[in-house]
């Protein structure tokens, strides 16, 4: 008679190394969330969520209404800054300083700088032609009731020189397209140039 031997039972498999496996496989996910956590952290600590706040908000666009009134006020003072061009080209083709009072601050270096100009002028005894320095653009920065901040853009086409008998006797480079701020000031009901910076610090 034969007798069978019983099957043997499955050996069980170890926990062990199925828990390391997991580990194994969830670590490099495990260790990137403590990282950005821990880098968020630092970011609060460093700016504050006022801080998060002001940066996203510098992202957005600003709002139509804001828009509108920086429209507004541009438009409000190009022709004020067109008069402007208009009695600077005027003073200096005429070799008039007395006209420079009417739109400059003494305290301004752009009329010592205009002025100096014009005594030039009068003692190398020439004349300006042309159309002088030309307005391109205005847009309103910072407006306030007796103060304004704007970013000018001007040019100024090349010119011809004349002495006192109407002849041509030099020719002016010009200027390409230059941006720059000017602050005017409202003194005695008129708007006038109370300071003017270029970008490459040097004054037009």
């Amino acid at each position: 008679m034969k007798v069978e031997t019983p099957p043997e039972s499955p050996r069980p498999v170890p926990e062990e190394p199925a828990r390391d496996s997991w580990v194994r496989r969830h670590l490099l996910a495990i260790c990137l969330a403590v990282f950005c956590t821990a880098g968020a952290v630092w970011v609060v600590q460093q700016v504050g969520f006022k801080g998060l706040m002001d940066v996203e908000q510098q992202n957005q666009a600003p709002p139509p209404a804001v828009l509108a009134k920086e429209a507004a006020e541009s438009k409000t003072f190009t022709p004020i800054v067109q008069h402007i061009y208009d009695v600077t080209n005027q003073a200096l083709q005429q070799r008039d300083v007395s006209l420079l009072d009417d739109i400059y601050v003494r305290t301004c270096q752009c009329f010592s700088q205009a002025k100096a100009e014009i005594d030039q002028l009068l003692s190398s005894h020439e004349i300006l032609r042309g159309d002088g320095q030309q307005l391109l653009k205005v847009e309103a920065l910072t407006v306030q009731p007796k103060a304004a901040l704007l970013q000018v853009t001007d040019k100024v086409a090349p010119y011809p020189v004349e002495n006192e008998q109407g002849q041509v006797v030099g020719q002016g480079p010009g200027r390409v397209p230059t941006p720059f701020t000017m602050d005017l000031a409202l003194t005695n009901g008129t708007w006038k140039v109370s300071d003017i910076v270029l970008q490459d610090d040097s004054l037009p």
